[in-house]
């Protein structure tokens, strides 16, 4: 039966105190140790641990309760204990020194500010090497106000009957040269074949002719799979991934006497599919959303990246396309996809890259059309009825060679504004053709725009028209409608109307501000072509010579009960002021 070395904790009355309390033995990696029964396994701890706890857990972290958790590995006091006192959170009350059955130890003890929360905790660290390389660490946490028993009974109970397997403390001969001053640190231990590895390293000693290189666990210093020269005491060095899969470690070598001083262990290197992208078309408008395909191995998730990169920058290496990248996006989640990206604004040739580990893996290529590009493109035709307008007129406009989707829309802007900076827009419903009708704007030159899918890809513009000065009279605004209110405004406004559920039709107009007496007609055109019903209405002048109306309002209507059944379809009313036709306006009547 091999021998266990019982670490003889200074807790020697522990047996006393802990006589009533039910225990369960549990073992990890080379350790052994006797814990209250019925704690659960605390889940997702770090690689090279393990814990349990009594209490409430929540994720990764006890939120009331006792947690105790015990890591191996090397470099313990480098990765975590100068964490733990760098965090401005973190108060160590004590620090003790200690030698356990011949290990020497050191204790840590402390609490946690942090709102919402009380914990205190001990820590004891063991140099080691264990195994020849490892440290050990335990750590007891106890979070807010519990019931289970104090911090300090509950770590003697357990740091009283940790033992260690004697063979742990034979330092194997691959190991006798690693020194503690040596580091090595991967941040991915999950490689894909060929791909690009970067490692940090910090050495106690400057030295030209050191090495660090990737190696198969029974390879000699002479056998390296890549390798890179570390010259400076600290830095970081770039090795490619062997083009097989297996297991494999780093390693760093002093080039003088050729020791082994620092290693990192467990390095898997996978194959799988070959990385691919590709799209659908080759050609997009500015702030055109980019469908990407994509299907990579699984190690690609969490740190394979997709970037948009001028094609003009050198290809193969990740950190240089990362450096020069106009946008990215992660794969995170499926070794297949799509995945989306919004068209730069940028006209021209650009390259999508996928990257992954240091590597570049495949590119596509797509072309950002100019706008000019775009519209010449496209059979979509957008004019107006007039080359000029009078300020705040009614401004007719029409379009044609659209597509059916309803959610296309015209927006009028003024010339040269930003597609974003529209003044007024309307939606197409879905017509493949048609007319429009905006309200009147101030003095200027301004122009349409025809966009997609309620985006702002804009695939048709219309010749710029110029909008002058009023005449001293002008309907600057008009409305169908069902109701008018007792402030003269009209109600549910609308271009459909129903003969069964509405009673009147009203076309509702509103003035400039006028001093003379002006004649408004609207005559009311069938669907069938014919003159149906005619209202005039003369507008007064001021009372006062030299002074204006002001916000004049009228309106005329139909009562959809003297409108014979066979008359629904599409209506138009003229509207003649001062015997001149002025505005010609629409609207549907159905059944």
């Amino acid at each position: 039966m091999k021998r266990i070395i019982t670490i003889a904790m200074f807790f020697f009355f522990s047996l006393l105190i802990f006589a009533n309390v039910d225990l369960e033995e549990k073992t990890f990696n080379y350790l052994k140790w006797n814990q209250p029964a019925g704690m659960t396994e605390a889940p997702d701890t770090p690689w090279g641990s393990t814990g349990y706890y009594l209490g409430e857990m929540n994720y990764d972290f006890i939120d009331n309760g006792l947690l105790f958790m015990v890591l191996t590995g090397d470099h313990l006091e480098k990765k975590m204990l100068s964490e733990i006192k760098d965090d401005s959170n973190t108060i160590i009350e004590s620090e003790e020194n200690m030698e356990i059955n011949g290990l020497a130890a050191v204790k840590y003890a402390g609490k946690v500010s942090e709102e919402d929360l009380d914990a205190e905790f001990e820590i004891y660290h063991f140099p080691g090497p264990f195994v020849g390389k490892d440290e050990l660490l335990f750590m007891f946490v106890r979070v807010n106000p519990t019931e289970q028993m104090p911090l300090a009974e509950f770590s003697a109970l357990i740091m009283s009957s940790i033992s260690v397997d004697p063979a742990a403390l034979v330092i194997p001969e691959k190991y006798k040269n690693l020194k503690s001053s040596d580091y090595l640190e991967v941040y991915e231990k999950e490689l894909f074949v060929g791909s690009r590895l970067s490692v940090d390293f910090e050495k106690e000693f400057e030295n030209p002719e050191d090495i660090i290189g990737i190696y198969t666990a029974d390879s000699e210093y002479d056998q390296a799979i890549s390798w890179e020269y570390a010259e400076s005491n600290y830095g970081f060095v770039y090795l490619k991934a062997p083009e097989t899969a297996g297991e494999y470690e780093i390693r760093l070598y002093t080039g003088t006497e050729k020791l082994l001083t620092a290693i990192v262990e467990n390095i898997s290197v996978t194959s799988g599919p070959t990385p691919t992208i590709w799209v659908d078309k080759t050609s997009y408008a500015a702030g055109d959303i980019v469908q990407i395909h994509y299907s990579v191995p699984e190690a690609f998730l969490d740190y394979g990246w997709i970037g948009l990169v001028n094609p003009e920058i050198e290809h193969g290496d990740e950190d240089t396309n990362s450096f020069n990248s106009m946008d990215y996006i992660y794969l995170y989640y499926d070794t297949e996809g799509i995945l989306e990206m919004e068209a730069p604004y940028l006209p021209g040739i650009w390259e999508l890259r996928l990257n992954y580990g240091g590597s570049e893996y495949d590119f596509t290529t797509i072309e950002i059309l100019s706008q000019d590009d775009v519209i010449a493109r496209y059979s979509t035709r957008l004019s107006t009825s007039e080359d000029e307008y009078l300020t705040y007129e009614m401004i007719e406009m029409t379009y044609e060679g659209t597509s059916s989707n309803s959610r296309d829309w015209i927006g009028l802007y003024e010339e040269g504004a930003y597609d974003r900076d529209y003044i007024a827009w309307q939606y197409t419903d879905g017509y493949e053709e048609g007319y429009l009708y905006f309200d009147g704007v101030a003095e200027g030159r301004y122009d349409f725009r025809f966009f997609e899918n309620d985006s702002f890809r804009k695939i048709g513009q219309s010749k710029v028209f110029e909008v002058k000065k009023p005449e001293p009279f002008m309907i600057v605004k008009s409305e169908f409608c069902r109701e008018i209110d007792e402030d003269y405004n009209p109600v549910d406004t609308d271009y459909v109307f129903s003969k069964i559920y509405d009673e009147y039709i009203y076309l509702w107009l509103n003035f400039s501000p006028f001093e003379d007496a002006h004649y408004i007609s609207w005559n009311w055109i069938s669907p069938n072509g014919e003159y149906f019903d005619e209202v005039t209405l003369e507008l007064p002048q001021s009372d006062t010579p030299g002074l204006k109306w002001e916000d004049y309002r009228a309106w005329a209507w139909l009562n959809t009960a003297d409108i014979p059944d066979d008359y629904t379809g599409v209506w138009f009313v003229n509207v003649y002021v001062d015997d001149e036709l002025y505005l010609v306006r629409q609207f549907e009547l159905t059944y």
